[in-house]
């Protein structure tokens, strides 16, 4: 089917100007073919719906159409069990390597780890402000960097931190 057929059509349902001739062979060609007259309704509902003019005969719900399809819908049952058919993988953790830690024991030690590069712009100085303040309160901290702390020797040495490692 030829674009200009549909231009036609959009034309006559928006009254754009077309010639009689285009008028007469797009309306013969609209009562002769199925989908041509199905796409001259659907323009007509697109234009009465951009023009806040929805015909009250069109039902717009469709929840009892959907629960009917759904309702039709054949049931999944689920599988036999297949138990026999079923290993179980237990974890990559050998049974020796569970019993190698036996000492559990909390030290009174409060143990704090930093991870990544111990520089001024990530806020470092705010640390050093909380560690002065663990050693005012007497509590014993040991405090770890993973990382580099190149720079932060002048701050630590400033906050005069004595338990980082």
């Amino acid at each position: 089917m030829s674009e200009s057929k549909f231009e036609t059509i959009s034309s006559l349902v928006d009254n754009y100007q077309v010639t009689d001739h285009e008028s007469e062979q797009a309306i013969d060609d609209i009562l002769k073919d199925e989908h041509l007259s199905t796409t001259w309704r659907h323009y007509h509902l697109i234009g009465d719906v951009i023009r806040d003019e929805i015909p009250p005969t069109l039902k717009l719900d469709l929840s009892a159409q959907i629960a009917d399809v759904l309702q039709n819908e054949p049931t999944i049952l689920a599988p036999n069990r297949l138990e026999d058919k079923v290993k179980v993988v237990y974890t990559g953790v050998r049974e020796d390597f569970r019993g190698l830690k036996n000492n559990y024991k909390i030290s009174n030690k409060l143990k704090i780890l930093f991870t990544g590069n111990f520089i001024f712009r990530k806020g470092i100085e705010y640390i050093f402000k909380a560690l002065k303040i663990l050693e005012e309160m007497h509590i014993d901290y040991e405090m770890t960097v993973i990382g580099t702390y190149k720079g932060s020797e002048k701050l630590i040495q400033e906050f005069n931190l004595k338990n980082i490692v």
